[in-house]
């Protein structure tokens, strides 16, 4: 058994279930103190994730502007996945 593997086994013992699976691909640079991440994520797409412990929030805004990243989304990935799967589909 691996360590996911225990891992699952613990969770379930404890009761909790699967709520959804959030899969992603992510690239991560670094520059001093600043950590950007560029994530591919199945179902939803691209997303820039910038964090500095120095920066200011303007800073890393400009950063982002910078960078050429569009409309700034506060949700977690889940928080998508599961908005994403309760709405239904537009024809």
């Amino acid at each position: 058994m691996d360590d996911l593997e225990r891992a699952l086994a613990i969770l379930s013992y404890l009761g909790f279930k699967e709520l959804a699976t959030v899969k992603k691909l992510r690239e991560v640079y670094v520059l001093d103190d600043v950590e950007v991440c560029l994530d591919r994520v199945e179902g939803l797409g691209e997303f820039v994730e910038v964090e500095s412990r120095g920066a200011s929030s303007r800073e890393l805004v400009e950063l982002l502007e910078e960078l050429g990243a569009g409309e700034l989304v506060a949700e977690t990935y889940l928080e998508l996945v599961l908005r994403r799967s309760s709405t239904p589909p537009s024809s």
